[in-house]
């Protein structure tokens, strides 16, 4: 299993009105959304992520994921509601910057 960073580690997820993300929620699915795929908090894959994984007071999360699979990633705020999805690749992503 190869592990990537989903998002850079740096990558601060912020509310319609441009605050941190406090408390957020992202659920990971396997592309598609039909079933919650499995993270990591580190790059050796030693400690799984719970699903959805909260964001801290930055608006902000750890989550390696295996390169072998496409996701879907649905950020909501704490109450839940969903703020925006995206669909990530990271197979693609690695193979072009290689290029």
């Amino acid at each position: 299993m190869t592990l990537r960073a989903l998002w850079p580690v740096t990558e601060q997820f912020q509310n319609k009105n441009g605050s941190n993300l406090v408390s957020g929620k992202v659920y990971i699915y396997y592309q598609g959304r039909t079933a919650l795929a499995t993270t990591y908090h580190d790059e050796a894959g030693t400690v799984v992520n719970a699903n959805p994984v909260l964001l801290d007071n930055n608006g902000r999360a750890t989550v390696f994921a295996d390169i072998i699979y496409s996701y879907t990633i649905v950020v909501c705020d704490y109450y839940g509601k969903e703020l925006f999805s995206q669909d990530i690749t990271l197979h693609d992503a690695i193979s072009t910057a290689k290029e």
